[in-house]
């Protein structure tokens, strides 16, 4: 009678939107592309004589940025009777807001979509992303700094050459693409994929594999629950921390540079404690897992 009773309260939960996320979650993100065919209303800015930085919230929607010609934003949504869509321009900023009205429930055939177009030859801009229910997508950014909040749905970003990118998200998976001097990456539950060039990357995830194939100097990886798989090259530093799950590491350098730290209590490692020829540092720490690092020249 108690495992039905537990049986029943599971498939029960997943079935309440609050937790569906923790039930499934969605990794997919549409791109701006696939979006716009949904989308069936709009607005236009004038003609913009100088770049804006661009501040959007989002809590129904899903969003993508992406780059147009011209010198106008383009905002380009999907029409719903409870919902709008509204922008404003004040200190050097362009706020686009969509809301909805209390316990607004969207269910039909049509995807909510909101697709923000940014004159292709700005550079250098901000982007401050808020989005509560839907994905996020920003395709081959020119922005120098990139900050986004996400409560549930997954997150692409692609830069060119940003200064900073900080990614926070509760329920979903977060992929990067590009280059950028900072990433820094904040999971609650969902996996992590990055790939590029950056000289400092920070990821903490609760629950979620890790993986990161990227030229880096500086990089922190560290999760509760998930496995850590990385590649990496040019590196000064290293730190990858797992409470369980197990760590897959390629490193393209001289073993015999690297001072290594290993601390694993439940677990092996093919690597041990050492004194490196250089300044390099490999830190290792591990409550209940294995781990395995590879050097290649």
């Amino acid at each position: 009678m108690k495992k039905l009773l537990v049986f029943v309260l599971i498939a029960t939960l997943c079935l309440l939107p609050m937790v569906f996320s923790a039930c499934s979650v969605d990794t997919s993100v549409m791109s701006a592309e696939e979006m716009l065919p949904h989308c069936d209303d709009n607005i236009t800015t004038n003609p913009l004589e100088t770049m804006l930085n661009i501040d959007i919230s989002a809590d129904l929607y899903a969003v993508a940025f992406y780059n147009v010609p011209g010198d106008k934003v383009t905002i380009d949504f999907t029409h719903h009777d409870k919902c709008s869509v509204t922008k404003r321009i004040e200190n050097n900023t362009l706020y686009i807001v969509q809301d909805c009205k209390p316990l607004t429930i969207h269910i039909g055939r049509s995807t909510l979509c909101l697709v923000v177009g940014i004159p292709e030859s700005w550079t250098g801009y901000s982007i401050n992303a808020d989005v509560d229910v839907g994905a996020l997508g920003i395709e081959d950014s020119k922005a120098g700094s990139i900050h986004v909040e996400l409560d549930t749905g997954a997150c692409k970003v692609v830069t060119q050459n940003a200064t900073n990118v900080s990614i926070e998200s509760n329920t979903g998976a977060v992929m990067f693409q590009g280059k950028t001097d900072t990433l820094d990456v904040e999971v609650d539950t969902g996996a992590t994929n990055l790939e590029g060039s950056a000289n400092t990357v920070t990821v903490d995830t609760d629950t979620g594999a890790i993986k990161v194939d990227m030229q880096v100097q500086h990089m922190d990886l560290s999760t509760d629950t998930g496995a850590i798989n990385f590649e990496v090259t040019n590196n000064t530093t290293i730190h990858v921390e797992s409470d369980t799950g197990s760590i897959r590491g390629t490193i393209h350098g001289d073993k015999a540079q690297y001072s290594i730290l290993v601390d694993v209590d439940t677990g092996s490692c093919n690597v041990k404690d050492q004194i490196g020829t250089g300044s390099q540092v490999l830190e290792i720490n591990v409550d209940t897992g294995s781990a395995r690092i590879d050097f290649v020249q």
